[in-house]
Protein backbone atom coordinates (compact mmCIF):
# COMPACT_ATOMS: atom_id res chain seq x y z
CA UNK A 1 0.00 0.00 0.00
CA UNK A 2 2.98 2.22 0.85
CA UNK A 3 4.59 2.16 -2.42
CA UNK A 4 1.04 2.57 -4.39
CA UNK A 5 0.65 5.85 -2.95
CA UNK A 6 4.75 6.76 -3.14
CA UNK A 7 4.27 6.52 -6.71
CA UNK A 8 0.38 8.14 -7.00
CA UNK A 9 2.98 10.74 -5.01
CA UNK A 10 5.37 11.01 -7.79
CA UNK A 11 3.12 10.62 -10.57
CA UNK A 12 1.27 13.65 -9.04
CA UNK A 13 4.70 15.86 -8.71
CA UNK A 14 4.87 15.01 -12.62
CA UNK A 15 1.81 15.61 -14.03
CA UNK A 16 0.88 19.05 -12.33
CA UNK A 17 2.35 21.86 -14.52
CA UNK A 18 3.79 24.35 -13.10
CA UNK A 19 1.93 26.89 -15.18
CA UNK A 20 -1.14 25.52 -12.38
CA UNK A 21 0.21 28.29 -10.48
CA UNK A 22 -0.57 30.57 -11.86
CA UNK A 23 -3.87 29.85 -13.35
CA UNK A 24 -6.39 31.94 -14.55
CA UNK A 25 -8.36 33.83 -12.21
CA UNK A 26 -5.53 33.58 -9.46
CA UNK A 27 -4.62 37.08 -7.38
CA UNK A 28 -1.69 37.42 -6.59
CA UNK A 29 -1.35 38.28 -2.21
CA UNK A 30 -0.24 42.03 -1.09
CA UNK A 31 3.56 42.10 -1.16
CA UNK A 32 2.99 44.19 2.21
CA UNK A 33 2.39 41.11 3.64
CA UNK A 34 5.41 39.36 2.98
CA UNK A 35 6.36 41.67 6.15
CA UNK A 36 10.44 41.38 6.69
CA UNK A 37 11.02 39.75 3.16
CA UNK A 38 9.67 42.39 1.13
CA UNK A 39 11.58 43.40 -1.27
CA UNK A 40 12.59 46.85 -1.10
CA UNK A 41 9.64 49.21 -2.54
CA UNK A 42 11.57 51.52 -4.64
CA UNK A 43 8.12 53.39 -5.99
CA UNK A 44 7.15 54.36 -2.18
CA UNK A 45 10.57 56.79 -1.86
CA UNK A 46 10.86 60.33 -2.20
CA UNK A 47 13.03 61.14 -5.12
CA UNK A 48 15.30 63.94 -2.87
CA UNK A 49 16.09 64.11 0.94
CA UNK A 50 15.17 67.38 2.82
CA UNK A 51 18.55 69.69 1.88
CA UNK A 52 17.59 73.79 1.91
CA UNK A 53 19.37 75.70 -0.39
CA UNK A 54 21.23 77.20 2.52
CA UNK A 55 23.10 74.35 3.76
CA UNK A 56 26.13 72.20 2.11
CA UNK A 57 25.63 67.99 2.42
CA UNK A 58 29.03 66.94 4.28
CA UNK A 59 28.94 63.95 5.20
CA UNK A 60 26.65 60.95 5.61
CA UNK A 61 26.29 58.08 8.22
CA UNK A 62 24.42 55.05 6.70
CA UNK A 63 23.02 51.90 8.62
CA UNK A 64 21.54 48.84 6.38
CA UNK A 65 20.08 45.53 5.99
CA UNK A 66 21.26 43.14 3.62
CA UNK A 67 19.46 42.87 -0.07
CA UNK A 68 16.72 40.43 -1.05
CA UNK A 69 18.06 36.71 -0.47
CA UNK A 70 16.77 33.19 -1.00
CA UNK A 71 15.56 31.63 1.75
CA UNK A 72 18.87 30.57 4.38
CA UNK A 73 18.21 26.99 4.43
CA UNK A 74 16.50 24.25 2.55
CA UNK A 75 15.38 23.33 6.26
CA UNK A 76 12.11 24.79 6.21
CA UNK A 77 11.19 23.35 2.77
CA UNK A 78 12.45 19.48 3.32
CA UNK A 79 10.53 19.97 6.26
CA UNK A 80 7.17 20.95 4.85
CA UNK A 81 8.06 18.11 1.98
CA UNK A 82 8.27 15.26 4.51
CA UNK A 83 5.44 15.94 5.97
CA UNK A 84 3.34 16.33 2.35
CA UNK A 85 5.21 12.81 1.38
CA UNK A 86 4.15 11.53 4.58
CA UNK A 87 0.69 12.20 4.36
CA UNK A 88 0.85 10.71 0.58
CA UNK A 89 1.82 7.65 2.43
CA UNK A 90 -1.48 7.52 4.56
CA UNK A 91 -4.05 8.92 2.78
CA UNK A 92 -4.67 10.70 -0.72
CA UNK A 93 -3.10 13.56 -0.58
CA UNK A 94 -5.09 17.05 -1.37
CA UNK A 95 -4.70 18.32 -4.96
CA UNK A 96 -3.33 22.16 -3.02
CA UNK A 97 -1.17 19.73 -1.32
CA UNK A 98 0.38 18.45 -4.68
CA UNK A 99 0.47 21.47 -6.22
CA UNK A 100 2.26 22.89 -2.81
CA UNK A 101 5.00 20.08 -3.17
CA UNK A 102 5.74 21.60 -7.13
CA UNK A 103 6.34 25.22 -5.43
CA UNK A 104 8.51 23.56 -2.46
CA UNK A 105 10.63 21.71 -5.49
CA UNK A 106 11.09 25.21 -7.27
CA UNK A 107 12.08 27.00 -4.19
CA UNK A 108 14.52 24.26 -3.68
CA UNK A 109 15.76 24.09 -7.26
CA UNK A 110 16.25 28.37 -6.86
CA UNK A 111 18.34 27.90 -4.05
CA UNK A 112 20.93 25.36 -4.28
CA UNK A 113 24.00 26.21 -3.89
CA UNK A 114 22.63 29.94 -2.78
CA UNK A 115 21.18 29.41 0.60
CA UNK A 116 21.36 32.40 2.65
CA UNK A 117 23.02 34.63 -0.67
CA UNK A 118 21.75 37.67 -2.05
CA UNK A 119 19.43 36.65 -4.91
CA UNK A 120 19.54 38.71 -8.19
CA UNK A 121 16.25 40.61 -6.46
CA UNK A 122 18.91 41.77 -3.33
CA UNK A 123 21.89 42.80 -5.88
CA UNK A 124 19.89 44.52 -7.95
CA UNK A 125 18.42 46.61 -4.86
CA UNK A 126 22.13 46.71 -3.76
CA UNK A 127 23.12 48.36 -6.81
CA UNK A 128 20.00 50.59 -7.20
CA UNK A 129 21.11 52.28 -3.77
CA UNK A 130 24.70 53.03 -4.26
CA UNK A 131 23.42 54.72 -7.51
CA UNK A 132 20.97 56.60 -5.79
CA UNK A 133 23.18 57.88 -3.62
CA UNK A 134 26.18 58.47 -5.78
CA UNK A 135 22.85 60.08 -8.32
CA UNK A 136 21.25 62.61 -5.53
CA UNK A 137 24.99 63.62 -3.80
CA UNK A 138 27.54 64.38 -7.16
CA UNK A 139 29.30 66.98 -5.17
CA UNK A 140 29.47 64.91 -1.55
CA UNK A 141 30.88 61.56 -3.71
CA UNK A 142 33.79 63.69 -6.29
CA UNK A 143 36.31 62.85 -3.71
CA UNK A 144 36.84 61.47 -0.03
CA UNK A 145 37.00 58.74 2.03
CA UNK A 146 34.24 56.42 2.24
CA UNK A 147 34.40 53.53 5.44
CA UNK A 148 32.06 50.49 5.43
CA UNK A 149 32.09 47.65 8.00
CA UNK A 150 29.82 44.67 7.88
CA UNK A 151 28.80 41.70 9.97
CA UNK A 152 30.47 38.33 8.85
CA UNK A 153 27.78 36.98 7.44
CA UNK A 154 28.32 36.41 3.43
CA UNK A 155 24.83 37.61 2.36
CA UNK A 156 25.53 41.17 4.34
CA UNK A 157 29.21 41.22 3.02
CA UNK A 158 28.10 40.99 -0.31
CA UNK A 159 25.61 43.55 0.61
CA UNK A 160 27.97 46.18 1.30
CA UNK A 161 30.13 45.39 -1.47
CA UNK A 162 26.95 45.77 -4.25
CA UNK A 163 26.38 48.76 -2.90
CA UNK A 164 29.68 50.37 -2.87
CA UNK A 165 30.81 49.32 -6.04
CA UNK A 166 27.34 51.21 -7.53
CA UNK A 167 28.61 54.29 -5.39
CA UNK A 168 32.06 54.50 -6.42
CA UNK A 169 32.18 53.27 -9.98
CA UNK A 170 32.44 56.02 -11.42
CA UNK A 171 33.92 58.69 -8.59
CA UNK A 172 37.21 57.84 -9.32
CA UNK A 173 38.14 60.65 -6.44
CA UNK A 174 36.55 57.89 -3.48
CA UNK A 175 39.08 56.44 -1.35
CA UNK A 176 37.41 53.32 -0.01
CA UNK A 177 38.32 51.16 2.68
CA UNK A 178 35.83 47.97 3.96
CA UNK A 179 35.81 45.74 6.77
CA UNK A 180 34.04 42.48 8.15
CA UNK A 181 34.51 39.97 10.60
CA UNK A 182 33.29 38.66 14.34
CA UNK A 183 34.90 41.35 16.11
CA UNK A 184 32.07 43.78 14.56
CA UNK A 185 29.51 41.40 16.32
CA UNK A 186 29.11 44.18 19.20
CA UNK A 187 28.09 46.56 16.69
CA UNK A 188 26.25 44.60 14.16
CA UNK A 189 24.98 41.23 15.71
CA UNK A 190 24.10 42.39 19.63
CA UNK A 191 21.50 39.97 19.29
CA UNK A 192 23.72 37.35 19.89
CA UNK A 193 26.44 39.13 21.79
CA UNK A 194 24.33 40.57 24.85
CA UNK A 195 23.62 37.77 26.56
CA UNK A 196 20.49 39.27 28.39
CA UNK A 197 19.08 40.15 25.18
CA UNK A 198 20.26 36.75 23.83
CA UNK A 199 18.54 35.16 26.39
CA UNK A 200 15.09 37.64 26.22
CA UNK A 201 15.03 37.05 22.20
CA UNK A 202 14.94 33.14 22.85
CA UNK A 203 12.82 33.05 25.50
CA UNK A 204 11.19 36.16 26.75
CA UNK A 205 8.05 37.25 28.80
CA UNK A 206 7.15 38.20 24.89
CA UNK A 207 6.22 34.62 24.16
CA UNK A 208 2.60 34.33 26.00
CA UNK A 209 1.58 37.22 24.37
CA UNK A 210 2.72 36.01 21.16
CA UNK A 211 1.03 32.81 21.54
CA UNK A 212 -2.43 34.43 22.80
CA UNK A 213 -2.01 36.61 19.34
CA UNK A 214 -1.09 33.51 16.92
CA UNK A 215 -3.98 31.51 17.91
CA UNK A 216 -6.23 34.67 17.32
CA UNK A 217 -5.05 35.43 14.13
CA UNK A 218 -3.22 32.53 12.26
CA UNK A 219 -6.13 30.08 10.76
CA UNK A 220 -5.10 26.08 10.69
CA UNK A 221 -7.56 26.20 7.23
CA UNK A 222 -4.25 26.46 4.72
CA UNK A 223 -2.37 23.64 6.52
CA UNK A 224 -5.75 21.58 6.59
CA UNK A 225 -6.38 22.11 2.71
CA UNK A 226 -2.78 20.92 2.18
CA UNK A 227 -3.10 17.99 4.17
CA UNK A 228 -6.72 16.77 4.10
CA UNK A 229 -7.49 14.48 7.47
CA UNK A 230 -4.13 14.87 8.70
CA UNK A 231 -4.35 16.47 12.04
CA UNK A 232 -7.47 17.58 11.12
CA UNK A 233 -8.46 17.72 15.05
CA UNK A 234 -5.11 19.20 16.26
CA UNK A 235 -5.48 22.70 15.49
CA UNK A 236 -2.45 24.54 17.26
CA UNK A 237 -0.47 22.19 15.30
CA UNK A 238 -2.39 22.95 12.00
CA UNK A 239 -1.61 26.49 12.78
CA UNK A 240 2.28 26.14 12.85
CA UNK A 241 2.03 24.26 9.27
CA UNK A 242 0.15 27.31 8.35
CA UNK A 243 3.04 29.28 9.04
CA UNK A 244 5.35 27.35 8.08
CA UNK A 245 3.49 27.38 4.37
CA UNK A 246 3.69 31.66 5.02
CA UNK A 247 7.51 31.49 5.28
CA UNK A 248 7.88 29.64 2.08
CA UNK A 249 5.08 32.04 0.38
CA UNK A 250 6.26 34.84 1.77
CA UNK A 251 10.45 34.07 0.59
CA UNK A 252 8.82 33.98 -3.50
CA UNK A 253 9.31 37.43 -4.33
CA UNK A 254 12.68 37.74 -2.55
CA UNK A 255 14.20 34.81 -4.21
CA UNK A 256 12.76 36.00 -7.79
CA UNK A 257 10.15 33.54 -7.78
CA UNK A 258 6.30 34.38 -9.24
CA UNK A 259 4.77 35.84 -6.25
CA UNK A 260 2.48 34.20 -3.86
CA UNK A 261 -1.57 34.15 -5.24
CA UNK A 262 -4.34 33.12 -3.29
CA UNK A 263 -4.05 29.99 -4.86
CA UNK A 264 -2.66 28.51 -1.39
CA UNK A 265 -4.01 31.20 1.03
CA UNK A 266 -6.52 33.92 0.97
CA UNK A 267 -5.73 37.49 1.58
CA UNK A 268 -7.45 37.53 4.92
CA UNK A 269 -5.25 33.72 5.64
CA UNK A 270 -1.98 35.80 4.48
CA UNK A 271 -2.39 38.80 6.38
CA UNK A 272 -3.37 36.70 9.59
CA UNK A 273 0.19 35.33 9.70
CA UNK A 274 1.64 38.48 8.67
CA UNK A 275 -0.02 40.02 11.78
CA UNK A 276 1.39 37.33 14.10
CA UNK A 277 5.21 37.58 12.21
CA UNK A 278 4.70 41.30 13.00
CA UNK A 279 4.39 40.94 16.55
CA UNK A 280 6.88 38.49 16.95
CA UNK A 281 9.82 40.57 15.28
CA UNK A 282 8.43 43.60 17.69
CA UNK A 283 8.44 41.89 20.39
CA UNK A 284 11.79 40.21 20.09
CA UNK A 285 13.72 43.48 18.69
CA UNK A 286 11.97 46.13 19.45
CA UNK A 287 11.88 48.11 22.72
CA UNK A 288 8.27 47.53 23.91
CA UNK A 289 5.64 47.65 27.30
CA UNK A 290 7.90 43.79 28.29
CA UNK A 291 11.82 44.47 27.60
CA UNK A 292 14.15 47.31 26.79
CA UNK A 293 16.89 44.92 27.03
CA UNK A 294 17.50 45.17 23.21
CA UNK A 295 18.18 49.28 24.39
CA UNK A 296 21.45 48.43 26.15
CA UNK A 297 22.50 45.68 23.60
CA UNK A 298 22.42 48.27 20.68
CA UNK A 299 24.00 50.99 22.25
CA UNK A 300 27.77 50.33 21.02
CA UNK A 301 26.35 50.82 17.94
CA UNK A 302 25.11 54.26 18.75
CA UNK A 303 27.75 55.71 20.21
CA UNK A 304 29.93 54.39 17.26
CA UNK A 305 27.48 56.52 14.61
CA UNK A 306 27.76 59.48 17.00
CA UNK A 307 31.67 59.02 17.51
CA UNK A 308 32.42 58.32 13.08
CA UNK A 309 29.97 61.95 12.54
CA UNK A 310 31.99 64.13 15.19
CA UNK A 311 35.25 62.41 14.27
CA UNK A 312 34.42 63.30 10.56
CA UNK A 313 33.00 66.64 11.17
CA UNK A 314 36.01 67.74 12.55
CA UNK A 315 38.32 66.97 10.09
CA UNK A 316 39.69 69.49 7.76
CA UNK A 317 37.06 69.86 4.75
CA UNK A 318 38.33 67.26 1.25
CA UNK A 319 40.64 65.08 3.69
CA UNK A 320 37.90 64.01 5.99
CA UNK A 321 35.75 61.09 5.57
CA UNK A 322 32.30 61.87 3.45
CA UNK A 323 30.48 58.38 4.26
CA UNK A 324 30.35 55.79 6.73
CA UNK A 325 28.30 52.51 6.76
CA UNK A 326 26.86 50.11 9.12
CA UNK A 327 26.28 46.74 7.09
CA UNK A 328 23.91 43.87 9.09
CA UNK A 329 20.42 42.99 9.74
CA UNK A 330 17.34 43.36 10.37
CA UNK A 331 17.74 42.20 14.19
CA UNK A 332 20.32 45.30 13.85
CA UNK A 333 18.28 47.96 12.63
CA UNK A 334 14.70 47.21 14.63
CA UNK A 335 16.77 47.56 18.25
CA UNK A 336 18.47 50.98 17.09
CA UNK A 337 15.80 52.79 15.08
CA UNK A 338 13.30 51.76 18.31
CA UNK A 339 15.77 52.99 20.71
CA UNK A 340 17.03 56.08 18.71
CA UNK A 341 13.03 56.64 19.06
CA UNK A 342 12.78 56.85 15.06
CA UNK A 343 9.78 58.03 13.07
CA UNK A 344 7.57 54.53 12.89
CA UNK A 345 10.01 52.64 14.78
CA UNK A 346 9.05 52.98 18.05
CA UNK A 347 5.30 52.56 19.37
CA UNK A 348 4.12 51.35 22.76
CA UNK A 349 0.92 49.80 21.94
CA UNK A 350 -1.66 49.45 25.03
CA UNK A 351 -3.33 46.47 22.89
CA UNK A 352 -1.53 44.09 20.73
CA UNK A 353 -4.03 43.83 18.42
CA UNK A 354 -3.87 47.62 17.40
CA UNK A 355 0.41 46.94 16.95
CA UNK A 356 -0.15 47.20 13.18
CA UNK A 357 -1.71 50.54 12.65
CA UNK A 358 1.34 52.05 14.27
CA UNK A 359 4.86 49.59 13.71
CA UNK A 360 4.71 47.38 10.17
CA UNK A 361 8.09 45.44 10.22
CA UNK A 362 7.64 45.62 6.18
CA UNK A 363 8.10 49.27 6.37
CA UNK A 364 11.34 49.66 9.12
CA UNK A 365 13.52 46.49 7.96
CA UNK A 366 12.28 45.29 4.20
CA UNK A 367 14.87 43.28 2.66
CA UNK A 368 17.67 46.60 1.78
CA UNK A 369 16.36 48.65 4.54
CA UNK A 370 18.71 51.42 5.19
CA UNK A 371 18.44 54.86 7.40
CA UNK A 372 20.51 57.65 6.21
CA UNK A 373 21.74 60.25 8.11
CA UNK A 374 22.74 63.67 5.90
CA UNK A 375 24.79 65.84 7.74
CA UNK A 376 24.83 69.25 6.15
CA UNK A 377 27.07 72.74 6.66
CA UNK A 378 25.96 76.19 6.99
CA UNK A 379 28.02 79.08 5.89
CA UNK A 380 28.87 79.73 9.53
CA UNK A 381 29.99 76.45 9.86
CA UNK A 382 27.00 74.88 12.12
CA UNK A 383 25.60 71.32 11.29
CA UNK A 384 22.57 70.49 10.33
CA UNK A 385 20.94 66.70 9.65
CA UNK A 386 17.79 65.43 8.25
CA UNK A 387 17.14 61.79 7.80
CA UNK A 388 15.69 58.89 5.51
CA UNK A 389 14.27 56.00 6.24
CA UNK A 390 13.80 53.56 3.57
CA UNK A 391 14.07 56.51 1.28
CA UNK A 392 11.20 58.25 2.48
CA UNK A 393 12.28 61.69 4.59
CA UNK A 394 11.12 61.39 7.89
CA UNK A 395 11.30 63.87 10.90
CA UNK A 396 14.83 63.49 12.96
CA UNK A 397 13.06 64.50 16.12
CA UNK A 398 9.60 63.91 17.64
CA UNK A 399 7.22 66.71 16.18
CA UNK A 400 10.45 68.36 15.09
CA UNK A 401 11.10 70.02 10.97
CA UNK A 402 12.58 67.87 8.83
CA UNK A 403 16.31 69.44 9.33
CA UNK A 404 17.63 70.22 13.03
CA UNK A 405 20.55 70.88 14.51
CA UNK A 406 23.27 67.72 15.11
CA UNK A 407 23.70 68.45 18.53
CA UNK A 408 19.99 68.38 19.44
CA UNK A 409 19.83 65.46 17.32
CA UNK A 410 23.23 63.73 19.43
CA UNK A 411 21.84 64.92 22.74
CA UNK A 412 18.07 63.45 21.53
CA UNK A 413 19.81 59.99 21.00
CA UNK A 414 21.92 59.86 24.19
CA UNK A 415 19.13 60.62 26.40
CA UNK A 416 17.10 57.71 25.48
CA UNK A 417 19.94 55.35 25.16
CA UNK A 418 20.63 56.13 28.56
CA UNK A 419 17.27 56.04 29.98
CA UNK A 420 15.63 52.64 27.88
CA UNK A 421 19.36 51.19 29.25
CA UNK A 422 18.08 51.59 32.96
CA UNK A 423 14.41 50.80 32.57
CA UNK A 424 12.46 48.00 33.40
CA UNK A 425 10.44 48.21 30.42
CA UNK A 426 6.81 47.82 31.94
CA UNK A 427 7.62 51.34 33.59
CA UNK A 428 8.00 53.32 30.59
CA UNK A 429 5.71 56.22 29.84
Amino acid sequence: MKRVHYIYFLLAVVLYSWSSLSAAGRRPLPAAFDGSMMPYDFAATDSMPVVPDSLRPVYIGYVARHGARYMTSPDKLRNLSKMLYDTALKSRLTPEGERFHLLIKKMEETGVGKWGMLSDVGVDEERRLGADMARIFPDLFRKGEVNAVSSYVPRVVMTMYQFLFSLESKKTGINMSTLSGKELNPLLRCFHTDSIYDAYRAHGDWEPVYEEYFRQFVSPEPARRLLGAIHENDREKLRKITMQIYDVLSSCRAAGIEPPTDEFMTEAEYRGCWLADNLEHYLRNSVSPLSTSCAKATAPLIRRIISDADTALTAPEGKGRIFNGYFGHAETLLPLLSTMGVEGCFYLPLDYADLYKHWRVQEITPLGANYMIIFMKSESGRIYVSTRLNGRNISPLPDSPMTVPWNDLKEYWTARVEMLSNSPGADLP
